[in-house]
């Protein structure tokens, strides 16, 4: 009971870092913003080249769709609308 309440609590979070937008900027999130953070080398303080940036890119991808599907199969599971119309409002 306990776990799957954190499960829930865990899920909530992380849709809602994915949604969230700073200040009204579409692109202003708190992911983006990590996402950035990352792309600089920290010993260096350079940009790292985009070869070596993507496959991390394409693993955040990969993750957010996969959490966006899960989160979107729980609401339908419970009663709030069709899975594929949730991952449209996305």
């Amino acid at each position: 009971e306990d776990r799957e309440a954190l499960r829930e609590s865990l899920s909530v979070f992380c849709m809602a870092i994915i949604c969230h937008e700073f200040g009204g900027r579409r692109y202003s999130s708190p992911l983006l913003s990590f996402c950035a953070m990352h792309s600089v080398r920290p010993f260096t303080k350079t940009w790292k080249e985009a070869g070596n940036y993507n496959s991390f890119l394409s693993g955040l991808i990969w993750v957010v769709q996969l959490i966006i599907f899960h989160a979107s199969v729980s609401l339908e599971k419970a009663g709030h609308g069709d899975t594929l119309d949730l991952i449209k409002g996305y």
